[in-house]
C-alpha cells in the first residue's frame, strides 16, 4: 500500500490551463498526501508506467476509428487496466478521493493522462472529464475516476474474466442507466440487467423509453436487494414481457 498524491480543484484548474497552453511544468505544482504517515511510501509517476503502457496500446488500437462515435469502446477497455493496476496501491477510501483523480488526470506523468482524455473527447471536451468539478458525483463525472468506479463496482474474482461485467456496455449506458440509478448499487441486479440487454439485443431507445421506466415503476413499490442473479433476471423478463 502507498499514500496517494492529491491536488485541490483550484490547482487542478491551473494545471489544466497550463496543459492546454502547452506551458505545464510539474515542478511548479506540488501534490499533498491525505495520509501523513512517514512510514508509508508515496505513490508517484513510476507506479503508473504499467497503466501508461496499457493505455498507449489501447490508443494505438483505436487510433483510426471515429472517436466521437465509437469512443465508448475505448471507455470499456480502459476499465481493467485502471482498476487492476491501482488496486494493490491504496484502499477504496483513498481511491475515492477527488483530489487523487484530479492529480492523475491533469498532472501525472507530465500530462500523459491529460492528453489521453483530450484525444478521447477532442476539442469539445469539458473540464469535468478531467475531474474538475464540485459535483458530489465526481466519480461518475471524471473520465478515469468513472473507469475505476466501474471496475470497483463489478469486479468479480469468481469469474474467468473478473472484468466481464465492468467492461460490458458503452459509456452512455453506464452513466445514465447504471451509475446514476438506485438499482445500479446492487451488483447482482446490474449483472442481470447487462446480460438481459445483450442476450435480448435490447436497443438504446427501448432501454431508455421502456426498460428503465419499467424498472423505476417496479422499484417504486418493491426492492431487489434480497434477490439473486436469476431472480433479478426473471423480474426483467417479466416487466419487459420478453
Amino acid at each position: 500500500m502507498k499514500k496517494l498524491p492529491n491536488i485541490d480543484i483550484e490547482t487542478a484548474a491551473r494545471i489544466w490551463e497550463a496543459q492546454n497552453l502547452g506551458t505545464f511544468n510539474h515542478e511548479n505544482f506540488r501534490p499533498y498526501f491525505t495520509n501523513e504517515s512517514p512510514e508509508i511510501e508515496e505513490f508517484n509517476d513510476s507506479d503508473l508506467l504499467d497503466i501508461q503502457f496499457a493505455l498507449s496500446e489501447i490508443q494505438a488500437k483505436y487510433e483510426d476509428i471515429d472517436i466521437k462515435r465509437q469512443g465508448g469502446y475505448v471507455d470499456a477497455e480502459i476499465v481493467e487496466p485502471i482498476h487492476s493496476f491501482l488496486r494493490p496501491y491504496a484502499s477504496v477510501y483513498e481511491l475515492s478521493q477527488p483530489g487523487f483523480w484530479m492529480w492523475l488526470s491533469n498532472s501525472a506523468l507530465d500530462g500523459f493522462f491529460w492528453e489521453f482524455i483530450k484525444w478521447r473527447f477532442g476539442v469539445e471536451a469539458q473540464k469535468i472529464n478531467w475531474g474538475i468539478t464540485q459535483s458530489v458525483n465526481y466519480l461518475i463525472e471524471g473520465y478515469f475516476a468513472r473507469a475505476w468506479l466501474r471496475g470497483q463496482k463489478m469486479f468479480d474474482a469468481s469469474l474467468n474474466d473478473p472484468y466481464k461485467y465492468a467492461s460490458m456496455g458503452l459509456s452512455d449506458l453506464w452513466r445514465s442507466h447504471i451509475l446514476r440509478t438506485e438499482f445500479g448499487k446492487d451488483r447482482e441486479f446490474v449483472k442481470a440487467f447487462l446480460d438481459f440487454i445483450f442476450d435480448n439485443n435490447i436497443k438504446n431507445d427501448d432501454i431508455r423509453k421502456v426498460l428503465i421506466p419499467a424498472i423505476r415503476a417496479w422499484t417504486a413499490s418493491a426492492t431487489f436487494s434480497h434477490l439473486d442473479y436469476e431472480e433479478c433476471k426473471t423480474i426483467l423478463h417479466t416487466i419487459m414481457k420478453v
